[in-house]
């Protein structure tokens, strides 16, 4: 699998757990510090699997793993800080204040954000809004929705 920025503002169809992981360790290695990418999809799409994916991209080697009791956890890599955060039980902008997300952040960081929905004003920008949904038995399209100028996607265009 070859992917592009381009190939994923039009969607991409993943058929499987490897694909997912795939797409997403091309999306860590490709993906500028200092921003947020925010995963939509209902439950068992593959968010957490995307999450994971970019994660090992990014450079992470410890087990990622799905943060909803947590609310948050944080790893490190060689490329800096990866912040992951499952926004699913929370109930608002107000909660999502109290977790102090941004005073964590350590420059250079990646903010990983499931279930974005609940509190999408309040993320820290540039944010590269994606989402997963079924298509099909273990099919998946994941598809960029807002082109960021953080992504090389939105830098070749400007050239």
């Amino acid at each position: 699998m070859n992917p592009d920025w381009k190939e994923l503002e039009k969607g991409l169809l993943l058929t499987g757990e490897a694909e997912t992981l795939a797409i997403g360790e091309w999306m860590g290695r490709t993906l500028a510090p200092n921003q947020t990418v925010s995963i939509s999809g209902n439950l068992g799409n593959g968010k957490t699997t995307l999450s994971k994916g970019i994660a090992a991209g990014w450079g992470v080697t410890t087990t990622v793993k799905s943060p909803t009791y947590n609310y948050f956890l944080t790893y490190s890599s060689p490329r800096g800080q990866l912040v992951h955060l499952d926004a699913y039980r929370l109930s608002g902008p107000e909660e999502y204040d109290s977790l102090l997300i941004e005073d964590i952040l350590e420059e250079p960081w990646l903010l990983l954000v499931e279930w974005p929905e609940r509190v999408t004003n309040c993320l820290p920008l540039p944010n590269l809004q994606l989402k997963i949904e079924s298509a099909g038995e273990h099919a998946r399209r994941l598809s960029l929705l807002n082109p960021s100028p953080s992504h090389p996607s939105s830098q070749e265009r400007s050239s």
